[in-house]
């Protein structure tokens, strides 16, 4: 049975180039559970066999069996995004689209990378920029990172404490796959640039007295601002 799970973001590794029907995405799954159970028999009598490498055999077998769950939520929420879809053009803010087959998009989340595909609306020539949009993206918040807030909010949560490079070494011990250095500090200013905004719409604490605050460095990430940039 082919795999439908990418290596990583670059790397398909022998994963199916071709799109998955929801039937054969199921049986995947229930493929990858009986193997989950076979391997769990294989361990329980596995002589020198430590709760410590069983644990970690186990959860890799859990991260499996999420990506395959996964993959068949995003066939099936593209499949009931696309019935929504009028046929022929649709108009948008204005601007007309049109339907144009699904692709491929690798996606790195909590359990690993995963493959799905989506139909892309591409704007009809004439009415605007020519740009276009994925109403699956859309309607489930995915940004065009490929990795899922979830990934990239864990990150940027480490970052606060540690080094972009630690961060990332840290973060590797709980997911697959890991954004790069770049991609966390790049994440880390978006996140950042909410942060006063955030702040204001708090309210104050209750009873808690006076406060006094020293400052010792006023810059950091939360509080960094990106000036445009100015032609010489």
């Amino acid at each position: 049975m082919a795999s439908i799970s990418p290596v990583s973001l670059t790397r398909n590794g022998e994963v199916t180039t071709t799109r998955v029907s929801e039937a054969e995405l199921r049986e995947c799954l229930e493929h990858e559970l009986l193997s989950s159970v076979r391997k769990v028999e294989e361990l329980a009598y596995a002589e020198q066999m430590s709760f410590r490498d069983a644990e970690r055999l186990i959860r890799e077998g859990v991260y499996a069996v999420g990506r395959m769950l996964l993959t068949l939520f995003l066939a099936l929420r593209e499949e009931h995004v696309v019935e929504q879809l009028p046929e022929g053009r649709v108009t948008w803010f204005g601007r007309v689209y049109r339907r144009r087959p699904a692709v491929a998009r690798n996606l790195t989340t909590l359990f690993g990378t995963v493959r799905y595909w989506r139909t892309y609306m591409r704007e009809v020539s004439g009415s605007g920029s020519g740009s276009g949009y994925h109403p699956l993206d859309l309607s489930l918040g995915l940004g065009a990172d490929r990795f899922s807030w979830n990934v990239l909010s864990r990150a940027v949560r480490l970052a606060t404490e540690l080094s972009f490079a630690s961060a990332k070494e840290v973060l590797g011990d709980f997911v697959p796959n890991t954004p790069s250095t770049e991609v966390i500090e790049q994440a880390m200013l978006g996140f950042g640039a909410h942060a006063e905004a955030f702040f204001e719409m708090q309210p104050p604490p209750a009873d808690d007295g006076e406060v006094l605050v020293i400052e010792i460095d006023g810059k950091a990430v939360p509080t960094v601002r990106i000036s445009p940039k100015v032609n010489a």
